[in-house]
Parts: C-alpha cells; sequence; structure tokens
C-alpha cells in the first residue's frame, strides 16, 4: 500500500497501518533469519525507513485523533460516562513515555503535535542523566560531557521538530546502539531485521548512519589531539576561546553592521533620526564536509569484536577531527574548508604589527593596537605557538622572575589569557606569511565556528592496495560538517616580525 493520500477517516488510516506492520512481519518471516535481498530491502526501508510509510501514518492518526478530540470539546461533548470523560479537558500523562527510547510512543503522550518538541526534551534530558560516555576518563569529564549536550538540546529544543533531542534518544537506544556497532564492523549483512529497522531510522540525508551520540564528536568535544584554542574554555568567561554555534540547517546566517550613531536630543519633543545602518555584510557560514577513513583487520574484527572496535571508534575519530582542526582554523584558506584565523587575517591586511625587534615594547604595542572595546571586554587573550611563548619569558629583566611575563602554569601572558596553537609560527624564520607569531584579540566576538550536529558512518567490506589487491582490512568513513570564518577583524591584532 503505497498510496496514502486517498485514504479518508481514522478507520482507514489505522487499518493501513495494521496491513503494512503485518506486512513487515511478513518480510521478516520470508528472509528466514538471512539479510534481505534487494527487493525486501528496499519494500522494508520504505515502510520502516526514516520519512517511510509508517512514520507518514502515524503522523496522521495522531494529527486525526487530536483533531476528534479537540472537535469534540468546542462542541461541548466531554463525553461524559460512568467511568469518568473521554476526552478531559487537561492532559495528565507524563510527557514522557515508559520506553523513553520509544519515538512512536511520545505522540501518543501528547495533546497536540505542538508538544511533541518539548516530550521529546524531557525524555533526552533523562537519557543524558544515566548515559555513559565511552571516551570520558573521569566522572569530572563525564560530567562536562552531559553538560556540552544539555545545552544543545535546549538551545536546539524547538528546531526541526525537536531534531537534536530526537537524536539523542534515538541513538542511545540499546537496541540502536549494538546494530551501529555490528554494522560498523560487518555492514548490513550483520544485522537482523530489527537492527536494520533501527538503523534505518537515522539514515543520513547523502547516505550512512548516525553514530551514537555518546561518541560523536559533533556532541561530545574532546580536544584530544592537537592544540586547537579555539574551542578551549577561556577562564576568564567559562565559555568557549571562539564563538562556536550549533546548526541543524545548512548554513549559518547572520549579519553584520559597523552600528548605528546615537545622539542626543535637543528637547522633549525633538524627533529621533534615521540612522539605520546601510552596511549590512553577509556572514553566512556553511559548514563543509570533513571526512576520515578508520581502517582495522579482520584478524582485529575477530579477536575483539564489535563491541571493542565501536568505542574506540569515538576516540579515533575526535583525534583526527581535533588535528585538522588544529591546522585549518589557523591555515584554512576558506575554500572547501573554515577560514583559517590567521589566514584570514593575512588576507585582509590591515590588522598586522610589525615589529623590527622582538621585544616588550612590541608586546606593548600590539596590545595597544587593539580597540579598548575588545581589550577591555574580558574576552581579550592570546594565542601562539609554544615555541614562540617560550621566547617571552626570555624577555624578563633583572630582578624579575622569569615567569612574570609568559606564566605556563597559569596560562598567562602580559596579565591575559594564553592558548597555544600547534599551527601557528613557532620561529621567525620563513616567507612573510610564515612570521606571524602571536594573535591578540577578542575570539569571541570576532572568531566563529559553526558545527552541523551529527556525524554519519559508512561500512566498508574490503579495502584495496594502489594495485587493486585484497588487503584483508575493513574500513569505516566517517563524514561530518564544520565551517569558520572571521566576522570581526578589528577583534584582532596580528603580531608580526619583519
Amino acid at each position: 500500500m503505497n498510496d496514502i493520500g486517498s485514504l479518508r477517516g481514522l478507520d482507514a488510516f489505522k487499518a493501513a497501518d495494521a496491513e503494512l506492520r503485518d506486512r513487515v512481519k511478513e518480510l521478516d518471516a520470508l528472509a528466514d533469519g538471512k539479510p534481505f535481498t534487494e527487493a525486501q530491502r528496499q519494500e522494508y526501508e520504505q515502510i520502516m525507513g526514516k520519512g517511510g510509510l509508517l512514520e507518514q501514518l502515524g503522523a496522521s492518526i495522531d494529527e486525526l485523533e487530536i483533531r476528534s478530540a479537540d472537535i469534540k470539546r468546542l462542541a461541548g461533548d466531554q463525553g461524559i460516562s460512568a467511568e469518568g470523560p473521554a476526552f478531559p479537558l487537561f492532559n495528565v500523562k507524563p510527557r514522557v513515555p515508559e520506553n523513553v527510547h520509544d519515538l512512536a510512543a511520545y505522540r501518543k503522550q501528547v495533546s497536540s503535535v505542538d508538544e511533541l518538541p518539548k516530550a521529546y526534551l524531557d525524555g533526552a534530558k533523562r537519557v543524558i542523566e544515566k548515559i555513559s560516555f565511552p571516551s570520558a576518563q573521569t566522572s569530572a569529564e563525564a560530567d562536562r560531557f552531559r553538560t556540552a549536550v544539555e545545552r544543545l538540546l535546549i538551545k536546539h529544543a524547538d528546531q526541526e521538530h525537536g531534531w537534536v533531542s530526537r537524536h539523542v534518544l534515538g541513538t542511545s537506544d540499546p537496541l540502536y546502539q549494538e546494530a551501529w556497532a555490528r554494522y560498523a564492523t560487518g555492514g548490513l549483512g550483520a544485522l537482523n531485521g530489527r537492527m536494520q529497522a533501527a538503523l534505518q531510522t537515522y539514515t543520513g540525508a547523502d547516505g550512512g548512519y548516525a553514530i551514537p551520540f555518546t561518541i560523536d564528536p559533533t556532541f561530545i568535544l574532546t580536544n584530544v589531539g592537537a592544540a586547537c584554542p579555539m574551542r578551549q574554555t577561556n577562564p576568564k568567561t567559562g565559555q568557549p576561546l571562539a564563538r562556536i554555534e550549533t546548526i541543524v540547517t545548512k548554513a549559518w546566517e547572520p549579519v553584520a553592521t559597523a552600528g548605528v550613531t546615537a545622539s542626543y536630543a535637543a528637547s522633549e519633543v525633538t524627533a529621533a533620526s534615521d540612522v539605520a545602518p546601510a552596511d549590512f555584510t553577509d556572514l553566512t557560514v556553511t559548514p563543509v564536509r570533513g571526512q576520515v577513513l578508520v581502517q582495522f583487520t579482520a584478524e582485529y574484527q575477530e579477536d575483539y569484536g564489535a563491541a571493542a572496535i565501536s568505542s574506540e571508534l569515538g576516540r579515533i575519530i575526535a583525534d583526527a577531527k581535533d588535528v585538522l582542526e588544529a591546522n585549518k582554523f589557523i591555515t584554512g584558506s576558506g575554500t572547501n574548508e573554515p577560514w583559517g584565523l590567521v589566514a584570514a587575517l593575512i588576507a585582509n591586511g590591515t590588522r598586522a604589527v610589525t615589529t623590527g625587534t622582538f621585544d616588550l615594547d612590541a608586546l606593548d604595542t600590539q596590545e595597544l593596537t587593539l580597540g579598548p572595546r575588545f581589550r577591555n571586554g574580558g574576552r581579550a587573550a592570546h594565542m601562539a605557538n609554544l615555541g614562540m611563548l617560550q621566547k617571552y619569558r626570555q624577555l624578563g629583566v633583572a630582578g624579575q622572575p622569569a615567569n612574570s611575563i609568559y606564566d605556563p602554569l597559569s596560562a598567562t601572558l602580559h596579565g591575559y589569557p594564553v592558548f597555544e596553537a600547534s599551527y601557528m609560527d613557532a620561529t621567525f624564520a620563513g616567507t612573510p606569511s610564515k612570521t606571524n607569531y602571536d594573535v591578540f584579540g577578542d575570539f569571541a566576538t570576532g572568531y566563529v565556528v559553526v558545527d552541523r550536529l551529527g556525524l554519519a558512518t559508512e561500512f566498508i567490506p574490503q579495502m584495496f592496495d594502489g594495485s587493486g589487491n585484497v588487503l584483508g582490512q575493513r574500513g569505516i568513513y566517517c563524514r561530518w560538517r564544520t565551517g569558520a570564518r572571521l566576522l570581526v577583524p578589528n577583534a584582532f591584532v596580528l603580531a608580526a616580525h619583519s
């Protein structure tokens, strides 16, 4: 039954729903414990997949039931009987079903489709209270992960019909986690019918299956790789150094302007002038694909199994992602990759202070060049390679301790927080674009990182060498989307040695 548009009436929709559920059971029986044939798989996905026939019917049934109840209330028919009202004026049912991972059950717990995002949010909060994070080394780190995920849930609670909450609920389902672990090591052929149905719930628009959120580096920021300061916490603000935006859509679309002009009125009846800015700047950031291929041998799969491999995948992917971002958030060209901060400042050409001598006067000049709006807001910080930071210690004068300028223990430079950036220049040598040794500025105002939530995975059953010979290795291809760009050039000063 493919044409649900011809159905009329609640009974017809319920009958179609029952018919499709029976057909799913028939398909599983026909498979007889074996993987589906291509035709069976296509029919199964058409019925059970994300946006499939069962999901469409469920949404229609929910709407018709709610509409029927609303109409009876409006007509004054409260359905009073010996057993009480059939449609009570107030919905006293809990919003979260007994099985917190059963997304379909949430529709039966609310009286309106508008309440679903809040119900999903309540359920997702319950999940993160008890869930364990394989990559967390300490309870404090696990709490940090929970806080990060809860912030994402609240921020995106009403977006895309509660997509983030639904993602957390679905990918934390024990059945989904087991299905994904088996898929990651054996492909779809390693799954039974129930597991295939669970995975199909979170198929990406471009294919692939969502990694469980507990090991997804777009949800859990671990910073386990190279020194990538943009996501680290600024101790002065308690927030990430750079501005971090998460989206569930294609692009982040703000606008910026140099501002408007304020004035005092000559009298109480003086009209206000129109000072609307005419210099709006489009600062859209469209996250681009990041990717990594994780390979493992058939022997490793046989010896350690799906659970061991899946528990390691989150750490491996996060490490590769951190190293890539540490590079591109500094040097990225903005073409098919994020704009790097230093690369963007060089391209801007107006925010560099060239110093002929590396001394304390050069450091003072750099800091004084930054406008007071950005210097005094409590968010200003330095960023440099460790090789350059160590040189600052050599600038101490007689009678001063070596850490009076740069203190690695308190992570301060000249009294401001300082962050290590592995991919900034470690020495003065090199071409003009390689002689930039210190960025000082308000990172949270001037630079943004945009993450598209969700990381998808695809199983590769066999790897080959350059000659087409079998290597006896499996592979997991992982992809995510991240973008970054310079928002406010005046928020930074780049120190360069001539």
